[in-house]
């Protein structure tokens, strides 16, 4: 054979050894970075999801509490229990019994009651354990007003519900207003920037 075919030959292959390699790293390094980008992609799309059903969570909760809040305006209870407490005056209790809960519904002769207020206050008093002792979970309370509370009890035993409200009026009377008035201190202290407003 001659000397110039086989270097030609050998050129060939080389060349097309080099152009299959190039061909190679060429096509992996492209699939590697579809790879990453569809992986990226994949990935904001999860947080993305995953966000829009936190907010669907959020809706869904406020819906409910705006649903609660608006039976407890419309339903009329059937009987009131008038009960005297020191720092609340006549305080009228009516329940609603449900087939899964029971609603009471409590409004104050004086004084105010606010739903946020109660569940802060039952925390740091401990009187939120007591109430997941007795009833299994905290009820869910409402405000109806500034002396007007609607409270849910996961219980439709009697029996339960009456012990526990008779300790909710213990706890409202006596501590519930020293917590309020620990809140109070917060605002007590602010005052104007200018002496003497115009």
């Amino acid at each position: 054979m001659d000397i110039n075919i086989i270097g030609i030959c050998v050129t060939v292959l080389f060349s097309v050894i080099a152009l299959a390699i190039a061909i190679f790293l060429g096509l992996r390094g492209f699939t590697s970075n579809i790879g990453d980008k569809l992986s990226s992609l994949k990935n904001d799309i999860v947080m993305q999801l995953s966000s829009m059903n936190e907010k669907m969570t959020k809706v869904e909760t406020t819906v409910g509490n705006l649903w609660s809040l608006a039976t407890g305006y419309l339903k009329g209870a059937p009987g009131t229990v008038i009960v005297p407490l020191k720092n609340f005056g006549d305080v009228k209790i009516s329940a609603l019994p449900g087939p899964d809960e029971t609603t009471y519904i409590i409004e104050v002769a004086q004084g105010m009651l606010d739903a946020e207020l109660i569940a802060k206050a039952s925390k740091i008093t401990g009187f939120s354990a007591k109430e997941i002792t007795m009833l299994g979970k905290e009820p869910a309370v409402f405000s109806l007003g500034k002396n007007r509370i609607r409270m849910i009890l996961a219980c439709t035993e009697p029996k339960k519900c009456t012990e526990y409200i008779n300790e909710f009026l213990k706890w409202l009377d006596v501590e519930y207003p020293i917590v309020a008035k620990t809140f109070e201190e917060f605002e007590a202290g602010i005052k104007s920037p200018h002496p003497n407003p115009a």
